[in-house]
Parts: structure tokens; C-alpha cells; sequence
């Protein structure tokens, strides 16, 4: 599963919805619990980051065709 799909089903159900269905959840359901739905919130704030770093090139990958390895994560 990627980042987006994660985020997307997280979402959902950090609003309160079946992210499957798109139902709503029922009012006791765990999912609607103030805490869950914070902590919820705190991984999706945090997810953001994580897709970008995702998307950054392997350290010891070459540059327009260079073979130099970054040294100290400076190119």
C-alpha cells in the first residue's frame, strides 16, 4: 500500500466515515473517541513528510549521469 492510499483510508476514518463504504461510523464507534481521532490527525499531519521523503533519490544515486556519491548528504 502507498502513502496516499494510507492517507486516504486514514482520513476517513479521522472524519468519521467508513473510508470502504463511506458510511458513516457509528456514534460508539472507536474511531469517533476524541483521542483516536487526535491521534489520527497527529499521523496524518505527520504523513506529509514522510511521501516527500519517498520521492527523494537513493544517496548513492548518480546525477545527470555522475558517478560522485554525496558526501555527508550534500551533492
Amino acid at each position: 500500500m502507498d502513502i496516499a492510499r494510507a492517507k486516504e483510508l486514514l482520513s476517513g476514518l479521522a472524519d468519521g466515515i467508513d473510508p470502504l463504504t463511506g458510511k458513516l461510523l457509528p456514534g460508539d464507534s472507536v474511531c469517533n473517541q476524541a483521542e483516536i481521532v487526535r491521534a489520527l490527525h497527529t499521523v496524518l499531519s505527520a504523513l506529509p513528510s514522510v511521501a516527500k521523503k519517498e520521492k527523494l533519490p537513493p544517496l548513492n544515486a548518480a546525477v545527470d549521469g555522475c558517478c560522485f556519491l554525496p558526501i555527508h548528504g550534500i551533492w
